[in-house]
Formats: C-alpha cells, structure tokens, sequence
C-alpha cells in the first residue's frame, strides 16, 4: 500500500471514503473509535503538582482554624476526632445528600464533649485573661436549643464540607486508577 492510499483509508470524516465502507459496522467502529479519543480526559496532574495543591490547600484549612476563638478551635478539634471515626466510602458524611438527623446526631456526640463550656460562667481568652462566657447556661436551660449547640453545629457543618471537597477532590484525581479488590 503506498502512501496516499493509506491516507485514504484513514480519513473517514468529511464524506470521504475507503475500500472498507462495505465491510458491516466498520463506519461505527471508526465513529466509536474517534469519539472516545475526543472524550479522553484531559492531562491528568503531576503527583508532585496534586501534593503541593493539597499541601496549600492544608495551610490554608490550618490558617483559617487558627482564626477562630479559643471556644470555637476547641470545638473544632472535638470535631475533627469525631469526624475521624466516619473517614469511609459511604459514611454517614460522603453520601450525596446527608440527611439532617445524621448531621445532628454527630453533632450531639461532639456537643456532649463540649458541654463543659455551659456550665463555666466566665472563659480564658487567647491572651490568657478571663471573660464573661457566652455559652453558659443555667442547669434548668442547659441541654435544649443553645448557643453552643448552634455553634458546635455550625463548626461540625464546616468540617464536614471540608471534608467532603477533600474527598470528591481525591476520588476524581484518583478515579482511573484500577483497584484490584480480590484477596
């Protein structure tokens, strides 16, 4: 076969033709076969470049936490071991849309260990000095709807996201990826 022959055999698109158009599917074959090397994935990340990314992303994930006030990193610390405990494929956390009384009982296993907080009137600031306790609440109101409660919700809520970006960010960069599962 010489050169321009081979030449038309291999473009098939813009109407032209080739000695094998007669042969039963063989259109679709070089249809299917361009297609899936147009849907290819794009080029796929250095996992140098994936390590510096979740590198930056940690410093900032840190840099953020350390903002918060002395109450509120506490909590988010008690957070971050609960939510530790549901680190796998299909928990509680990861499933596409998490229902509410999920959400709340994680947040009322985190709110007990926290609980400590309403029963101190007064709190030890960052710089070491004392203050008034927004938290505290008397023995007859503590337990309902407070503002603990509200804020170990919310904290709980934000760590979950992180989370849950975290791991969609790791499945996606990781999905071609062939896991042999037999033991």
């Amino acid at each position: 076969m010489n050169k321009d022959h081979l030449e038309q055999v291999i473009i098939v698109n813009n109407h032209h033709t080739s000695e094998f158009d007669w042969l039963p599917g063989y259109r679709t074959i070089v249809a299917c076969q361009q297609a899936s090397e147009d849907e290819s994935p794009g080029e796929m990340l250095p996992p140098d470049i994936l390590a510096k990314d979740e590198k930056n992303y940690w410093k900032d994930y840190e840099y953020i936490t350390g903002l918060l006030p002395l109450a509120a990193r506490e909590c988010w610390a008690a957070a971050d071991a609960v939510l530790d405990r549901y680190e796998y494929e299909d928990s509680a956390i990861y499933v596409e849309y998490p229902d509410k009384s999920s959400l709340q009982k994680i947040t009322d296993i985190i709110y007990e260990t926290m609980r400590f907080y309403e029963e101190r009137p007064s709190l030890r600031k960052n710089d070491g000095n004392e203050a008034d306790n927004p938290y505290f609440c008397d023995s007859d109101k503590a337990g309902g709807s407070s503002a603990l409660r509200d804020l170990v919700f919310v904290i709980t809520s934000w760590n979950i996201s992180y989370r849950r970006q975290r791991y969609y960010r790791r499945k996606k960069v990781f999905a071609h990826a062939s896991i042999d599962k037999t033991y």
